[in-house]
């Protein structure tokens, strides 16, 4: 009784598995016995049975390979491209969504220091600067006002923007300076704004925003 439980078992655990997994249990299974025939008859045989007994060795472990080639038990290629998904993370400035703000602030920069320039719309520049996924985006922001003063207003953009900075600006390659260059981070880290005679003008956008 022990012994039909056992194997009762084993068959329904055998049934549990896919039909690939069976068939290369199958094959090593068959391989195997196949291998004990011949080991059993090699000491009573003479050097051409040997060598057919051998070919039949060689037979076997082709089949067994064969099937192991058709049975894909690890799908190597989608595991690489669900890796590749996973490392695969969209670049953006992110944006925090703040509402009905960021248009009115754009505009008073217009207004105040020409911060864009007229290649540029304020429509035009919220649309790529929010955008959710930059490596997309074959747009460029044509900058009107000066590298420093760029730079300056990057500071109160944290309030919109979890990464507005020189690093990630110059890493999406968007935009381009007054002198149609295009912005790069040591461009920002360079450009001096001790002496910015804007930044008057500039706080007092950010502040009554």
């Amino acid at each position: 009784e022990l012994y039909n439980q056992a194997e009762t078992n084993l068959r329904q655990l055998f049934d549990d598995h896919s039909n690939e997994i069976k068939e290369y249990f199958l094959a090593c299974q068959i391989r195997d016995m196949r291998l004990k025939e011949i080991t059993n008859k090699r000491n009573h045989v003479t050097l051409h049975e040997f060598f057919d007994n051998l070919k039949e060795l060689f037979i076997a472990e082709k089949e067994c390979l064969e099937t192991l080639t058709k049975t894909n038990l690890l799908d190597i290629d989608s595991l690489f491209q669900e890796s590749e998904m996973q490392e695969k993370k969209t670049f953006s400035f992110g944006y925090k969504k703040t509402p009905g703000l960021l248009d009115s602030v754009i505009q008073a920069l217009n207004l105040r220091i020409d911060f864009l320039d007229n290649r540029t719309s304020v429509e035009d520049f919220i649309r790529i600067v929010t955008a959710e996924d930059l490596d997309i985006i074959q747009e460029k922001i044509y900058l009107g006002c000066k590298t420093n003063e760029f730079k300056y207003v990057l500071k109160p953009f944290k309030d919109y923007f979890k990464s507005f900075n020189p690093a990630s600006i110059g890493q999406s390659g968007i935009f381009l300076s007054i002198n149609e260059t295009v912005m790069t981070a040591a461009n920002l880290y360079n450009a001096d704004i001790s002496n910015l005679q804007t930044r008057v003008a500039i706080d007092n956008i950010f502040t009554k925003k």
